[in-house]
């Protein structure tokens, strides 16, 4: 929660790169479906993929637009 309003500002710049964003609430499905899967147990946690599909980044500190979109592609 305390990062969310950031990571909502940075959406609009990530997106222009064609970067798509998932925020996932770990206390509801499908969050919670995906705690086991990721094996994560920190909130946050922010986890970047690339278009492969592999996990590139993973912490619980947010990472900046750069890091994401260069990370993502």
């Amino acid at each position: 929660m305390r990062d969310l309003s950031t990571v909502r500002g940075q959406i609009p710049d990530i997106q222009w790169q064609r970067v798509e964003v998932l925020l996932l609430n770990i206390h509801e499905p499908p969050g919670r479906d995906l705690l086991a899967r990721f094996d994560f147990t920190f909130s946050p946690t922010y986890l970047i993929f690339n278009t492969a599909g592999d996990e590139v980044f993973r912490s619980n500190s947010l990472p900046t637009v750069t890091d994401i979109i260069d990370r993502a592609q």
